[in-house]
């Protein structure tokens, strides 16, 4: 037999092996926006941490055929990363376990197969900050709506004076409330924390000496005196952790959500200098990023 008759069979049977052989499904599924780097990061730490085989997807490369992408991989588990994929996986049959990330706060569904990390920083982490670097804190003004309330429940810190608000123009009113507060603590709650109201946060903020704590870089840079901030690569390795266990229990809804378990401090020093706080250096060199 000629080589040329020898190949043929063999590139043949090489092409349905390509086609067929399972090593090209996939155990997870992952959608969401790799062009946002936050997901990009994401995405890399749950494959840093999964032994098993994963596919990423975009939101809009999934609408309306998520179901047929998940029987075609032969999919054990869902990863919806960010609010337009967690809208694509919301609607898979209740046999298929979901694991959401990059949301704020944990969604507000019945579904029982679903677990997920969910990215707002409890008030607890700030409360163990201030207790140890700067003990002189002791009356803290917070301002929450029904979105956030649930982040008071836990926290057990006797000199928290909380208002209720439900839009900017209560956010902006609560702030007079806060005269002899040591730090105003702001919640991750977009009902009412609008630039208009950030503009008089930051105002009351330094016009009464008492600093702003969190909840992004982005406030720290704009005259936050510090924030606690989620880190996405190791958001991605918890959510690769909760996939590990969500695919050794079968399902979801046997692993607890949580929140992140680590975060980077961001820290503005002009502020602190503006509101002469003496920041301990264990404090400054624990920075992921100093504002000066």
């Amino acid at each position: 037999m000629s080589n040329k008759k020898k190949i043929f069979p063999l590139f043949f049977t090489l092409i349905i092996f390509f086609y067929t052989s399972p090593c090209h499904s996939a155990d997870v599924i992952i959608v969401g926006d790799t062009q946002i780097k936050p997901v990009a990061d994401a995405v890399k730490g749950i494959k840093d941490v999964l032994p098993f085989s994963v596919k990423a997807y975009a939101p809009s490369d999934v609408k309306n055929r998520l179901s047929s992408i998940i029987e075609k991989e032969d999919a054990k588990v869902v990863i919806a990363l960010g609010r337009d994929a967690f809208e694509s996986a919301f609607h898979l049959p209740e046999t298929i376990p979901i694991i959401y990330g990059m949301v704020v706060s944990p969604p507000n569904v019945k579904r029982q197969n679903i677990t997920g990390i969910y990215l707002e920083t409890p008030v607890g982490e700030y409360i163990s900050v201030i207790n140890k670097f700067f003990p002189r804190i002791k009356k803290i003004g917070m301002v929450y709506s029904s979105g956030t309330e649930r982040l008071l429940e836990s926290t057990d810190y006797p000199h928290i004076k909380a208002y209720k608000a439900k839009d900017s123009y209560a956010f902006i009113n609560a702030l007079k409330s806060f005269g002899g507060m040591d730090a105003l603590l702001l919640l991750p709650d977009r009902n009412f924390l609008s630039p208009t109201s950030m503009e008089e946060a930051y105002l009351f903020s330094f016009r009464n000496k008492i600093p702003i704590l969190g909840i992004s870089e982005k406030y720290v840079k704009d005259g936050a005196f510090f924030a606690l901030v989620f880190d996405p690569q190791d958001i991605g390795r918890q959510i690769g952790e909760t996939a590990k266990a969500v695919l050794a229990e079968g399902s979801a809804s046997k692993v607890p959500v949580s929140s992140p378990a680590v975060f980077n401090l961001y820290i503005n020093t002009d502020t602190a200098k503006k509101m002469n706080i003496q920041m301990p250096d264990e404090f400054i060199k624990r920075a992921k990023r100093v504002y000066p």
